[in-house]
């Protein structure tokens, strides 16, 4: 996790405030993702059986 937040900010330089509005909306936007997925896959079964 480090080192997808390390490589997210060397991608938008710190030096300009929509920058980091950007930024802030990235992450936003990947964090709701992950939720979706979680929430998509709540209850099936993902066992090794599965595939």
């Amino acid at each position: 996790m480090t080192a997808l937040v390390k490589t997210i900010a060397r991608a938008f330089p710190a030096n300009s405030p929509q920058i980091n509005i950007l930024q802030q909306l990235l992450l936003f936007a990947l964090a709701g993702l992950f939720v979706s997925v979680l929430l998509a896959t709540y209850g099936v079964d993902l066992s090794p059986g599965l595939f």
